[in-house]
């Protein structure tokens, strides 16, 4: 480490990974670092206890290695355009669940109302996972509207526009962290800071 001389210095390491659930978009090097070294120059944290999970993360093939994907050390996010787009979610069974959870707005609910009905699912058939379906709808639409999940998901074996895919919950994004104000400023003079590494709200 250098110094830098400045009359302030600003913070943006990013958030945390988690190490007490099996799935995380977050890479391996996501480790707190900024937060803990804020924390020890004396800023104040908040939020810590809030972390984002978001409700369909790619749960792979065992046999295509540690999480799956190319970046081996964390899991591949299937966005909720997927189901704006009009994907399905089933549990094992078949069943288009979230009409019990939501009737008015099932897989469109929100973030968190969709993956605690997921975390039920699972938990109720003692599975890993749920399936989020899109082929009832034209294959084209899906390979123009969604390129880079149908690439990763052929790279795995799977086919989106013909196959649901096996989808759970995923630590995604760490709410909490160095507390900010307004403009970025923390607790401490001269040190701001902003992104995920942050709590500003």
């Amino acid at each position: 480490a250098h110094p830098l001389p400045g009359r302030g210095h600003h913070a943006g390491h990013g958030g945390v990974r988690g190490s007490c659930t099996p799935l995380t978009t977050n890479p391996g090097v996501a480790t707190g670092d900024g937060m803990a070294m804020a924390a020890r120059a004396g800023a104040r944290l908040g939020g810590l206890e809030f972390v984002q999970f978001h409700p369909t993360v790619l749960v792979a093939p065992a046999a295509a290695g540690a999480g799956g994907h190319a970046d081996a050390d964390r899991a591949f996010l299937i966005s909720e355009a997927v189901r704006g787009e009009g994907g399905r979610l089933f549990n094992v069974d078949g069943e288009r669940f979230m009409n019990r959870y939501d009737p008015a707005r099932r897989e469109l609910a929100p973030r968190d109302v969709v993956a605690r009905a997921i975390h039920a699912e699972m938990a109720s058939t003692g599975r890993d996972h749920v399936l989020l379906d899109v082929s009832h709808l034209a294959r084209e639409e899906v390979l123009s509207h969604f390129p880079t999940i149908a690439a990763r998901c052929a790279a795995l074996g799977l086919d989106l526009t013909r196959q649901a895919l096996p989808v759970a919950p995923g630590q995604h994004y760490m709410c909490g962290g160095v507390a900010t104000g307004l403009h970025g400023e923390t607790s401490l003079s001269g040190l701001f800071a902003a992104g995920e590494v942050a709590s500003s709200g």
